[in-house]
């Protein structure tokens, strides 16, 4: 492909972007947020990862995302919903290991905002939770905590289409 590239930095990230053509690269598109009802701009991806964590809990959020990447995985974490929506502007993942009980947005709230991103609507979700019974959780398979980490990184193995 010949063309001229824009490159981005984010932070110690670089991504780049072929444009085609000498003209700029449309920075994004409006998007409704929606849980605030207001527009967000949803820029075009700059960088994927295989997996993004989302999880209160420090601890296990930093433990996961180490066995992940031990494992090959690139990864993205977030303390909550709201945060890993707001990651997911300039981001897309193959799997979501999204926790449901968290402060700010639950599991269940930014499942429903997810689904309602151009490009997200089918994104995978592997649910971890503390609580031995939900009651209602988003279409999901569900590891409870204490987690099974086999069956997790199966599990994500399976929705990346690699071979465990």
């Amino acid at each position: 492909m010949t063309g001229k590239v824009n490159t981005v930095s984010i932070s110690s990230l670089e991504a780049s972007q072929p444009t085609g053509s000498d003209e700029e690269t449309p920075v994004g598109l409006p998007v409704a947020d929606p849980l605030l009802g207001k527009k967000r701009v949803r820029r075009p991806a700059l960088l994927s990862a295989d997996v993004l964590v989302v999880e209160d809990d420090d601890v296990i959020r930093t433990q996961l995302a180490e066995i992940l990447r031990s494992e090959g995985h690139s990864v993205v974490t977030a303390g909550n919903g709201q945060e890993a929506l707001d990651r997911l502007d300039d981001l897309r993942v193959g799997v979501v290991i999204l926790d449901l009980m968290m402060p700010v947005m639950s599991g269940w709230e930014f499942e429903r905002a997810l689904r309602k991103l151009p490009g997200c609507r089918h994104t995978p979700l592997l649910v971890i939770t503390a609580a031995s019974h939900v009651h209602r959780a988003p279409p999901a398979p569900i590891f409870v905590k204490p987690l099974n980490l086999d069956s997790l990184l199966r599990a994500v193995h399976l929705h990346l289409g690699h071979r465990c």
